[in-house]
């Protein structure tokens, strides 16, 4: 899995640092960091958008036992993902870039975040959780801060020098 999970996160990476330099003149690290919280904001909202959406077809326990992903309930889930994806992409570019100039790079990020990070948050509607299953919630909501703070924490070490050049303002 490590392998699977270090090539998820590169690929994440770099369509955030691709899409970044792409709707930033002068980039900076206060701009740096308020791009990926903008996207784990909006990747917060999915689970909740998840549980208002379904019901649950499965227990918690059911897909503890499941062996691989649970393509059945990805499917079932396929739509509302969709239209997150690309709420997610719209919003991005209107706060940060251009909905004509930026939306198709930016949709480009959110279908690599979706589909590396984003699953597991649209299916949550899907499966009922008793007590156990709520910290497996806050684990995959965690595990995204996360994999949030190290991209920024990279993209900060790779290009410190040009961030340097273009201090923050406020």
């Amino acid at each position: 899995m490590l392998a699977v999970m270090a090539v998820a996160g590169a690929s994440s990476g770099l369509c955030l640092a691709w899409t970044y330099r792409r709707l930033t003149d002068r980039p900076y690290i206060g701009s740096w960091v308020r791009y990926n919280l903008t996207y784990m904001l909006l990747f917060a909202f999915i689970p909740a958008l998840s549980v208002i959406m379904f019901d649950p077809v499965m227990t918690f326990a059911e897909a503890a036992e499941s062996e691989g992903p649970l393509d059945e309930l990805i499917l079932e889930a396929l739509p509302m993902t969709v239209g997150v994806t690309v709420a997610i992409a719209v919003i991005v570019s209107l706060l940060i870039g251009s909905l004509r100039q930026d939306f198709g790079p930016v949709l480009i990020t959110s279908v690599v975040l979706m589909l590396f990070l984003g699953l597991n948050l649209t299916i949550i509607g899907l499966v009922e959780f008793s007590g156990g299953g709520l910290r497996v919630v806050s684990g995959f909501i965690g595990l995204i801060v996360a994999i949030g703070l190290v991209f920024v924490a990279t993209f900060v070490g790779l290009e410190r020098r040009c961030l340097q050049q273009n201090p923050a303002k406020t």
